[in-house]
């Protein structure tokens, strides 16, 4: 039915909308671990 393609439709965009959304809290996290170390690496030399 009309109804149930459109659900499957919402579903899949909601699956990717999701996918992307965790992919940059991954790219937000990696940066954050990476400053963290630069930090640490700066801390050391003064």
């Amino acid at each position: 039915s009309k109804a149930q393609e459109a659900n499957q439709q919402a579903l899949e965009l909601t699956r990717q909308f999701l996918s992307a959304f965790q992919q940059s809290i991954d790219n937000i996290q990696s940066v954050a671990t990476e400053f963290e170390r630069m930090d640490n690496e700066l801390q050391k030399n003064f």
